[in-house]
């Protein structure tokens, strides 16, 4: 099962990825709502949001997606994004997960070569995630609680299934986990989970591999055109340019898939294909592999890339701190922006 990063497609037409995964099964990350109408697309290309044209639909199809992950911050940019997404992705025979629905976690399941895999998918409120506590639809919570719940539960009922669980965290362009993150991460595999698929930051992360389990931080994008959100301000630096679809293999032979984005022409193409046992490039991006947790909340700290205003989440227990930590962030931009105009 391959899986992929952070989709979000404004145009009426396909990705111009130059790789096909034929018929293995595919799973992506919606980053935005879907949208029927051009015309509307080309409005929204103006406001602070990301979305699909529902064009990308084709693309699910063409490309053997079975399930996409709508677990994460853009995918209410617009109004009854949830409903809509929800209801154009059914009818397209798509599986979905990520969401919350009064007090259900939505999954998706799907058998392939005769082994059952179950897909749950959770995010953080803290760079904007919508719970949206109504009862209606809201991403599913990044809650400690929460997710060694739904995954105990899923293990004891399916113990034969592999229980692949989707994170949307961290900051953005942040190429480490935070501790607390890490920490996470390990306990949704020491109660059953048997992968870890990270997203958010828009650039590719480490890998580590714990108790025989894959934890991959952040695929980095997929299909998302430089240039072109927001009147065409929304740009990322090089560190993006470098993307990753991860295989998920039952028996354990896991594979890469590297691509580079191409900021000019606004394309993507294949560069090479390599097991993750032995990655030379997945050993430069994880430097602590293996550190026990007050090691690497210490390296961290050391050498993260986002410090400006920004707190360090070490640890998910620490319920309060948290809170406080969450608020800041919530109210750090408009104060950054501030700041800027006075430098």
């Amino acid at each position: 099962m391959i899986f992929l990063g952070d989709v979000a497609s404004p145009h009426n037409e396909l990705p111009k990825v130059n790789y096909s995964f034929g018929k293995k099964p595919v799973v992506l990350n919606l980053e935005g709502p879907l949208v029927e109408s051009s015309d509307v697309a080309s409005e929204l290309l103006k406001e602070p949001v990301l979305f699909n044209h529902c064009s990308i639909l084709d693309y699910m199809s063409s490309e053997n997606v079975v399930a996409v992950n709508l677990a994460n911050n853009h995918i209410n940019d617009i109004p009854k994004g949830f409903s809509k997404t929800v209801e154009l992705i059914e009818e397209s025979n798509v599986g979905w997960f990520g969401l919350r629905h009064h007090d259900s976690i939505s999954l998706s399941e799907h058998l392939f070569e005769g082994v059952k895999y179950i897909l749950i998918g959770f995010g953080w409120d803290v760079i904007q995630c919508d719970y949206n506590r109504s009862g209606e639809y809201g991403v599913a919570p990044l809650s400690k609680s929460i997710i060694l719940r739904e995954v105990e539960k899923l293990k004891t009922n399916n113990p034969d299934a592999k229980i692949i669980v989707n994170f949307h965290w961290n900051y953005e362009m942040e190429l480490y986990p935070q501790p607390g993150h890490r920490s996470l991460a390990q306990d949704a595999i020491d109660t059953g989970a048997d992968a870890i698929i990270g997203h958010h930051p828009h650039v590719v992360s480490g890998i580590e591999i714990y108790n025989g389990k894959p934890i991959v931080y952040s695929l980095g994008n997929w299909w998302l055109p430089q240039g072109v959100f927001i009147n065409g301000q929304l740009k990322y630096n090089d560190m993006t340019h470098r993307q990753l679809a991860f295989r998920f293999d039952a028996a354990g032979e896991h594979e890469l898939y590297w691509f580079t984005y191409d900021p000019s022409r606004k394309d993507v193409n294949f560069d090479f294909k390599e097991s993750l046992s032995g990655s030379e490039l997945v050993k430069k991006l994880t430097p602590f592999d293996g550190m026990s947790k007050d090691d690497y909340q210490a390296w961290f700290k050391k050498n993260r890339l986002k410090k400006a205003l920004l707190p360090i989440f070490k640890n998910e227990d620490h319920k309060f701190r948290n809170k406080v930590k969450s608020k800041f962030v919530k109210y750090r931009h408009p104060l950054v922006l501030l700041i800027r105009r006075f430098v």
